[in-house]
């Protein structure tokens, strides 16, 4: 049978309707199709109060975080990695998002990263934290995962894998982070969410993130 769709014949007197209604179709066509590209993610724009966001750092730059630095851990790539007390890695990361319609608070998930010999407490604990743009924390960690069997840290207990850093494998854990953003965080329409730390290692200490979703509360 011959394919309708490659077919020369005119169409029927009266296919189409009139400009206007044909407008209207359209329109309406549009209204319920229209993605927006998102971070890696296409976002149905149907519902402005529910806004999703999903960033994993694959493909091409997202403008929307500052810096825009990417490093590859086994299979994926993850945004980092940082250090505030080394001038080769940028010390922060910043999300920017604009022209948000909120009428309530947003879920904001994350794999966190820590590589190395990140310490909890003592002389030289570690501190990791996210702020919103006023400044105001939202998470703030103490306490951290890597663990080394030996006092040399060369065998760690319960490591995700290894990264190869400064001439050498490093063992890092990845924390699921999962924090709620209430609505007197956004100023106008707008979200800015910083991420930082403040590490006691300038070579051995470091952190990245994947995998960042931001949806309405209760939704996954």
């Amino acid at each position: 049978m011959a394919d309708p769709s490659s077919s020369s014949q005119p169409l029927p007197a009266g296919f189409w309707p009139s400009n206007t209604t044909a407008l209207r179709w359209a329109v309406a066509l549009l209204a319920g199709s229209l993605l927006l590209a998102c971070g890696g993610q296409t976002v149905p724009a149907g519902n402005a109060t529910t806004p999703h966001h999903h960033y994993d750092f694959e493909g091409v730059a997202t403008p929307e975080w500052q810096p825009d630095k990417r490093l590859r851990i086994g299979e994926n790539h993850v945004l980092g990695v940082f250090n505030d007390r080394n001038p080769r890695h940028p010390p922060q990361a910043r999300l920017s998002l604009h022209g948000l319609a909120v009428d309530a608070p947003l879920t904001l998930e994350f794999d966190l990263f820590l590589i190395g010999t990140w310490d909890s407490g003592g002389e030289l604990a570690d501190f990791w934290e996210l702020r919103t743009g006023d400044g105001r924390p939202l998470l703030s960690l103490t306490a951290f995962p890597n663990a080394f069997s030996d006092p040399d840290e060369l065998h760690p207990l319960g490591n995700a894998g290894w990264v190869p850093l400064y001439g050498r494998p490093r063992a890092y854990w990845v924390v699921r982070q999962s924090v709620s953003v209430p609505l007197d965080r956004f100023a106008d329409g707008t979200l800015i969410l910083t991420f930082s730390a403040a590490v006691s290692g300038r070579r051995t200490e470091f952190w990245a993130i994947d995998q960042v979703k931001i949806t309405a509360a209760g939704d996954r």
